[in-house]
């Protein structure tokens, strides 16, 4: 079962089991640091859900990963609830993403970092399951950081701009009102 199947089925079920079909939340920015070191790709991911149900209202999410024959498993996964100051430990991870359970405020922010192995020289990051929540991020902000001694054939989005800091190179994405048609993927030379 692909990865768009399971993230429909299982968000589709916890929200008839929790009662959230009768909340707006909606998903509405996200700001993303990715670096490339080593044979390791790094995702630090700030996370902005709005709720117009305030109180008591809780969410179960699930976060996709892309896990193939050129993407390893994550490993080092941090997951923290901003607005709590809480880390949450209690989540389900399998094949190609994990579950969590988080409470929700009028505007909730979840950070999410974890590393991944690159079998190949391909990194990618999912961005296409942003169209199952029914509408475009109002705003999205990208970076890569990465050793001026690596090179990037390609991207599936052109970078916005570029700074190089010393042996440092950062690119940067900044989009607005942005429903993601494609992933974002990095092929190194």
């Amino acid at each position: 079962m692909n990865i768009a199947i399971k993230f429909f089925l299982v968000s589709f079920l916890f929200a008839i089991v929790t009662g959230i079909t009768g909340q707006d939340v909606s998903f509405f920015k996200e700001d993303i640091t990715f670096k490339i070191e080593g044979e390791y790709f790094y995702v630090n991911g700030i996370y902005y859900l709005s709720c117009s149900q305030n109180s008591d209202s809780s969410i179960a999410l699930f976060y996709p990963f892309p896990t193939d024959s050129i993407h390893s498993k994550p490993d080092s996964l941090y997951i923290f609830n901003l607005n709590t100051g809480e880390e949450i430990t209690d989540y389900l991870q399998h094949d190609h993403g994990l579950l969590f359970h988080i409470g929700l405020d009028s505007v909730t922010a979840i950070l999410v970092s974890y590393r991944q192995q690159f079998k190949f020289r391909e990194m990618r990051y999912i961005l296409t399951t942003t169209q199952y929540w029914g509408k475009p991020l109002e705003e999205a902000t990208f970076k890569l950081i990465l050793n001026s001694n690596i090179r990037i054939r390609s991207f599936s989005y052109q970078p916005d701009s570029c700074g190089i800091f010393g042996e440092t190179i950062v690119y940067y994405w900044e989009k607005k009102n942005f429903m993601p048609l494609e992933d974002m993927i990095f092929t190194l030379d």
